[in-house]
């Protein structure tokens, strides 16, 4: 019982301090718009399947143009889809990128 009424009086005072909190938007339309940087927002490439392997990062000895082992036509391919600033690893990949 003592519990339960602990409970209720936690519950009650929870409730009416959240209710005396007041939030305020305020939208100033006179204001000049701000651009958000294209670089904030890159894409990352998920680590499933592949397309890291066997899809951005390739063998040396595969037959696909490539710099190193980074194959061209997939960057030309990001390029003409005006990616700006593919990352990787990321995502929930990059929590446990060891």
């Amino acid at each position: 019982m003592k519990t339960f009424l602990l409970t209720l009086a936690l519950t009650v005072s929870t409730s009416l301090w959240a209710q005396s909190e007041q939030a305020v938007i305020t939208i100033q339309v006179n204001q000049p718009r701000q651009t958000i940087s294209k670089h904030i927002y890159g894409h990352f490439a998920e680590h499933l399947g592949r397309c890291i392997y066997d899809g951005f990062w390739v063998d040396p000895n595969m037959n696909v143009p490539k710099d190193g082992r980074i194959r061209m036509d997939i960057v030309n391919a990001l390029r003409d889809i005006s990616v700006p600033n593919p990352r990787w690893p990321s995502g929930c990949y990059a929590d446990e990128y060891q």
